[in-house]
């Protein structure tokens, strides 16, 4: 089946009449179902019996059994209380939820939330589609921050040809922003979207470092304030980022984890020049 290696987080919330992270979903939840622009894509209970419906129901029973056969310890036994770990502060960061072009809130907080920490920012994203501004945004970190990372698909590993072909053609100037590029060679294309900022906060959620998420669409992270967190989501980045490999200026790489790059073939460079010479005037829709 589709493997898609992304990233989530459960939030657990022991007084919920107080100000927190989950109330300030359900608010943002109930705001984007109650807008004009939402509403039911069809309500007509008759399609239940079509046989293309009936046969999705019969595959998704059967998927759930198979995990739930290969899962059934966790599933039956584990608290997920009592794996959590409790927190200093969550918020929730949103870009605004009208259609149309937006104004780059999430971009705007991330950033000064980038800006200000005084050891390391490492970032995981799947895609890297900037403009001049973003690409700002990023060396003012360079310039401030010591250790200042981001590790991405690489041009063969990604599963989306737009990305590819976008990094591809302006790798080396994200790499004069001064970030470290690692890219990784998993086989599948990675889909996490994660910072980390210095040992203490976290942020997880739906925002990818491109246009597209930083002007256009509804975009949801939580920072997490949590050195607890902040550790734990370290260990699981390493274990991409040490299937990765660090590009340098000249487009050689260090490459201290011995990986073995995808090849990319004679198809996806077809692709890749077809996006960038036909396409290229609609980056930010990527």
């Amino acid at each position: 089946g589709h493997k898609n290696y992304d990233r989530d987080v459960l939030v657990v919330c022991d007084e919920p009449e107080k100000e927190n992270s989950v109330n300030q979903l359900s608010e943002y939840f109930e705001t984007i179902w109650n807008q004009e622009d939402s509403g039911y894509f069809h309500n007509n209970k008759r399609l239940a019996n079509r046989k293309s419906v009936k046969n999705a129901v019969l595959e998704l029973q059967n998927s759930y059994q198979k995990y739930f056969e290969e899962n059934k310890e966790r599933i039956c036994e584990t608290d997920y209380t009592d794996e959590t770990f409790e927190t200093e502060k969550i918020a929730l960061v949103s870009n605004p939820i009208h259609t149309g072009p937006k104004e780059p809130v999430v971009w705007y907080y991330l950033g000064e939330l980038m800006k200000n920490a005084k050891e390391r920012v490492k970032i995981h994203t799947p895609y890297i589609i900037c403009n001049d501004m973003m690409y700002n945004t990023w060396k003012e970190i360079a310039e401030r921050v010591p250790d200042f990372s981001i590790m991405t698909n690489s041009v063969a590993n990604n599963g989306n040809p737009f990305g590819s072909a976008d990094y591809a053609r302006n790798r080396n100037r994200i790499l004069s922003t001064g970030i470290d590029i690692w890219e990784y060679e998993g086989g599948y294309s990675y889909h996490g979207k994660s910072i980390l900022i210095d040992d203490d906060l976290s942020v997880i959620g739906s925002f990818n470092m491109d246009m597209r998420s930083a002007y256009l669409d509804t975009e949801l992270m939580l920072v997490i304030r949590s050195k607890d967190i902040n550790k734990q989501l370290e260990e699981g980045m390493m274990e991409y980022e040490k299937v990765s490999r660090q590009i340098l200026e000249g487009g050689t790489y260090n490459d201290p984890y011995h990986v073995e790059p995808i090849e990319l073939t004679k198809k996806r460079q077809r692709k890749i020049f077809l996006v960038q010479h036909l396409l290229g005037w609609a980056r930010y829709l990527f």
